[in-house]
């Protein structure tokens, strides 16, 4: 399995007004980026720490706290789908579906690669796919009607070069910052 760490901290300044501190390791199959073991740990100013833990069997249950739910297929979680395009053969003007896992729900989420664009970030300047993720229903995807865009390069190397998350606080943005190699 690939585990993967995702965290979100408010900045030196918003800390001092309102802390929040936000983590998911999410454990991944190694030949399809499928959610195995999910782990939320989130800690906000004035309340009690959140701690959730879900283990993914057979692809078809979802094991929390002593509970099990039926899942419809694989299961992936809000950044893993990335991985999973990334292994996908990118076309503009075409889409994919997959399920997408979260604490509370689970909800069929429409992949559409709407265009191609140049994007510069601190490292480089990358012709890319620009992905939209919707939902199956029509409602928003995200919290307060938040959106999201994704742009994957176009290259042999399918980088995610720029996330970009629309909420009702603000936008949050992520830009490829270097890319290192071992050899």
């Amino acid at each position: 399995y690939y585990k993967l760490t995702t965290t979100v901290k408010t900045n030196s300044f918003m800390e001092k007004i309102y802390a929040l501190r936000y983590e998911i390791q999410s454990w991944l199959h190694r030949d399809n980026f499928s959610l195995k073991k999910y782990i939320e740990n989130k800690i906000e100013t004035r309340q009690n720490p959140i701690i959730h833990e879900t283990n993914i069997y057979a692809d078809s249950i979802a094991v929390s706290n002593g509970k099990s739910k039926k899942i419809p297929n694989m299961v992936y979680d809000p950044i893993a789908f990335i991985y999973y395009l990334r292994n996908q053969d990118l076309n503009q003007g075409t889409n994919y579906d997959f399920f997408s896992f979260g604490r509370k729900k689970i909800r069929k989420v429409i992949v559409n690669v709407t265009g191609i664009e140049k994007i510069t970030v601190p490292a480089g300047t990358f012709n890319c796919f620009k992905i939209e993720p919707v939902s199956n229903d029509g409602k928003p995807l995200l919290k307060n009607s938040g959106e999201m865009k994704v742009w994957i390069s176009i290259d042999n190397l399918n980088l995610p070069v720029k996330i970009e998350q629309r909420t009702n606080f603000g936008t949050i943005l992520m830009k490829l910052n270097k890319i290192t190699s071992k050899i």
